[in-house]
Formats: structure tokens, sequence, C-alpha cells
């Protein structure tokens, strides 16, 4: 399927592709859709002052300014005007937005699927710290940025946004899921999960008080001798969801590799998994 890697705003409307991008205008309101000749190159930017943020899109790339921060990342839709269901995608320790987010987006694509991936403070170069990696508040608040920017767009169907994270971006999905419970339809993960109480708030994961608020139906993947993240992290999640009558199914894969992700056919395991849960919560028609 082909993406769309540029946008723009209200007044400029037509039903022809752009075939590079183009200098966009901003909105008062909303950013709308609008796919018109690209008659010169640039970047698109966005202005939303109802959530008061400027979001500037280039190709696949992003960058992110309000009040208190800036970050950048990636993005991709389907071409057409849709509404389209779309995905937060977040990255591990060490990874980023392109490495990790972007090669997700291009497979979630296929479905039909809008996706955006923020860096996080955890990215390549950025912070190993517990306190300020995972599911910290600078990367939660980054993650709800997203949000705010996907339901500023015409061609995202707000009813059916999804989660998607890999081991401290997986932190982050549950992080996201228990912020915004009401705002996901459905959530997914690789090699992650949550932490006892007692291990305190000052962590990476999130613990289980900090989880209790999911409501998203979750589906989790994780290598039975994960070397970095205990499968137990993802089995304590699990009953806590249970505990709180919340859908969830773990897969677990006799492997001792923590980036399933990158075993082919594990890879291919987990879409064809994480796809039709999609399918079944309704973010996939």
């Amino acid at each position: 399927m082909s993406f769309i890697p540029a946008f723009i705003a209200l007044s400029l409307l037509s039903a022809q592709t752009p075939s590079h991008p183009v200098a966009s205008e901003e909105s008062s309101l909303a950013v709308m859709v609008s796919e018109i000749p690209a008659a010169s190159g640039g970047i698109q930017r966005a202005r939303n002052p109802q959530l008061a943020f400027t979001f500037t899109w280039n190709g696949t790339n992003f960058t992110y300014t309000d009040a208190e921060r800036t970050f950048t990342g990636i993005m991709l839709k389907p071409a057409g005007n849709g509404p389209f269901p779309a995905a937060i995608v977040s990255h591990g320790q060490g990874g980023s937005a392109t490495s990790y987010s972007l090669p997700k987006a291009q497979e979630f694509l296929a479905w039909g699927m809008v996706s955006i991936g923020p860096n996080y403070t955890h990215a390549a170069g950025g912070s190993t710290a517990p306190e300020d990696t995972g599911d910290c508040p600078e990367n939660i608040a980054r993650g709800l940025a997203c949000l705010n920017v996907l339901k500023s767009f015409s061609f995202v169907d707000p009813n059916r946004v999804a989660l998607w994270g890999h081991s401290k971006g997986a932190y982050v999905t549950i992080g996201l899921a228990a912020a915004a419970p009401q705002a996901f339809a459905a959530a997914g993960m690789s090699s992650g999960g949550i932490i006892p109480d007692a291990a305190g708030t000052n962590q990476s994961a999130p613990t289980v008080t900090q989880a209790s608020t999911t409501a998203a139906p979750f589906i989790m993947f994780h290598a039975d001798a994960d070397p970095v993240v205990s499968p137990t992290q993802s089995a304590l999640f699990e009953q806590t969801l249970d505990a709180l009558g919340v859908p969830n199914q773990r897969i677990l894969y006799a492997t001792n590799q923590h980036n399933l992700h990158q075993v082919p056919s594990i890879n291919a395991d987990m879409l064809s998994h994480y796809q039709s849960w999609l399918t079944t919560y309704g973010v996939l028609r």
C-alpha cells in the first residue's frame, strides 16, 4: 500500500495526491487532510490552537512543539482521505523512531493504518536512567501529544486508535493505556510488562497500581527466557488485567531473544496475532 507523506491545511482541497511534500497553510481550528498536486517542495506545518501545539511533517519525519517540549518522530498514512485507524508506536532503549518505529509503521501501513512514533528519552544517545526512561512523565507526555496530533487530523478515526510498543516502549505503551484508558481501542507489546508496587515508582516499568486503570484489550508477546525483561513482568501484567476484567492474551516464544521482531518467523507470528487482535476489537475492519 502506498502512503501520503504530506498534508496541507483546511483551505486547500483536492482529490489528487501529492507526489512529494508541499508547503502548507495553517488552520485556525483543526488540521484537515488535503491532497493536492505538489507544486513546490518544502515542509508542512499545522497549528492547532485548541491543543496549543505545532506539528511540522516533512516526508516521514515530524517535529512537534508545544509550550513545554519539542520532540521529533515519524508518521505514515495510507493514500486517501480515510478516516483510517491509527497506532502510536513506541521504541525501546537505544532504538529510535527511525530505526524501530518506522519499520513497524510500514508493516502496519499494509493494513491501512496511520502510524505515529515519537523519539523518547531513551532513544539512542539519550538517557538510560530508570527514572527518566520508559514509563516516565516526559515519555507519557510525548505519547499523549501524539494522540492529540492524531485526533487533530480528519483522516484519523479517533475511535480506532491503538498502541504498540517494544521493551521500554512497551512500558510506555502500558503507561499510555493507563493514562488515557478510554482513548485506545486495543494495544499490543513485545518484551515488556509491569513490576510489583514494592519496587517503587521511580522505575522505567509501571507498577501494578500504575497499570491498574488500563482498559484497552491487550495482547502481549514475550520470550520465555528473555534476558533483559523478565517474562515474570508480562505474567504480572496478565494477572493484573485478568483481575480488572480487561481482555488480554499473552503469547510466549521458546527463545532467549529479547528483540523478538529481529527473528523473522516470530515477527511474522506477532504481526498475524496483532492484526487479528485489532480486527477483533474493531480497530481494523
